[in-house]
């Protein structure tokens, strides 16, 4: 759990300040703050241009599927994340926040702290989604002022001219909770990216990927992934990954271009319990107020 305590205090030096924690909670809490972009960084993305908004939309999402790979592995062999931490280049990492300097202490931690650069791979993806969230409403607003002209007459673009238009990297965006039925209002609550959450599955959880409706359920002694069709996949004990991929133990359809390769990972607990993680690009969405524990994996 998140209080896991230390074997010894851990101090790492950023921005040539000493920062100790004592528990894994701690340091979670520390870097919960710098998930989301600072001030200076959104006047920055304000003044890029469409196609560098499509540029850097598209490098946030290759730098995100190498720490989605990296967190996958860890899932299927324990230990790896510390390995696999000290071999990715530094200048993958922003400098905001000092995340930089935060990865170059962390990954020459040894064994006993493996737990904590996993904790900072999730929270760095979280903030990647922050960044890839701004740069999302910047391009609509750029999209919408090269719509409507200051003389409120829509200019003709030249011939050759590049028009605003959607490309992949933003097609199959998510912007909002999607809505649709599963609980009485409508509402839902997003799982936090690359962060195991664990819950109590009493009943059958209602569950969405990107905008697909998908469900959790008990059947008998099983417990089964619920397609929309009526379908029912029985989860296998341990770890199920949900996506695209071939890899897959439930594989959706390629067709459903919004829902991720590798998407989320469904594990049965003893007590009735499940622990979910989304790894996805467009988010995991369960039913608002069902209570969920954010735990570490150890």
């Amino acid at each position: 759990m998140l209080d896991h305590q230390f074997p010894r205090e851990l101090t790492l030096e950023v921005a040539g300040c000493p920062l100790r924690f004592r528990s894994l909670g701690e340091f979670e809490f520390a870097l919960a703050g710098r998930t989301e972009v600072p001030a200076t960084k959104i006047a920055e993305v304000s003044q890029l241009s469409p196609e560098a908004l499509r540029q850097e939309a598209r490098d946030i999402k290759a730098v995100e599927r190498r720490f989605i790979d990296l967190i996958s592995r860890e899932f299927e062999q324990p230990g790896s994340i510390g390995r696999a931490l000290r071999e990715v280049d530094l200048h993958l990492f922003s400098q905001d926040h000092h995340w930089r300097e935060i990865m170059a202490a962390l990954r020459d931690k040894d064994t006993p702290y493996d737990e904590l650069k996993r904790v900072a791979v999730a929270k760095y993806l979280q903030y990647l989604a922050s960044r890839q969230e701004l740069i999302k409403i910047a391009y609509r607003q750029q999209k919408r002022q090269a719509h409507v002209p200051a003389n409120g007459v829509q200019e003709q673009a030249r011939e050759g001219e590049p028009r605003f238009r959607e490309t992949a990297v933003f097609d199959s965006q998510v912007l909002e909770a999607p809505a649709g039925n599963g609980t009485q209002e409508g509402q839902w609550q997003r799982l936090p990216k690359g962060e195991a959450v664990v819950l109590l599955l009493e009943q059958d959880l209602p569950l969405r990927l990107s905008r697909h409706q998908f469900g959790i359920g008990r059947r008998g002694e099983a417990v089964c992934f619920l397609l929309p069709e009526g379908q029912e996949e029985p989860l296998r004990p341990g770890k199920n990954i949900i996506g695209r991929d071939s890899v897959c133990n439930v594989i959706l359809d390629d067709s459903l271009r919004d829902i991720s390769r590798l998407h989320l990972i469904i594990e049965l607990l003893e007590g009735g319990q499940i622990r979910l993680t989304d790894l996805s690009s467009h988010g995991t969405w369960v039913p608002e107020g069902v209570e969920l524990e954010s735990v570490t994996i150890v």
